[in-house]
């Protein structure tokens, strides 16, 4: 992507440090976010911040302990449909 600031040369802080999903949020002008991945450290980068956030474990994954619980687990992003409508939209 041109221009973008918010790839990997262009940021300096790594997760789970917050910063990088806080800039990527003031940018966007939102105040609270669902941040998703398959990775605890991005997890916990979500959880830094104070955003909810889904793990996606995948067949076949390892399961490690966190040391935060996730808001959402799932196994497929087949569920995250079911996921995002709970929330309002506005």
């Amino acid at each position: 992507m041109r221009r973008c600031r918010f790839t990997p040369s262009g940021l300096e802080c790594q997760k789970p440090n917050p910063q990088n999903i806080q800039i990527a949020m003031k940018t966007l002008g939102v105040e609270n976010g669902l941040y998703i991945d398959d990775r605890q450290i991005d997890a916990t980068a979500a959880d830094n911040v104070g955003i909810e956030s889904v793990l996606l474990r995948r067949h076949g994954s390892t399961s490690s302990s966190l040391s935060f619980e996730p808001t959402h687990v799932m196994s497929s992003l087949r569920e995250l449909p079911n996921v995002v409508s709970r929330y309002d939209r506005c």
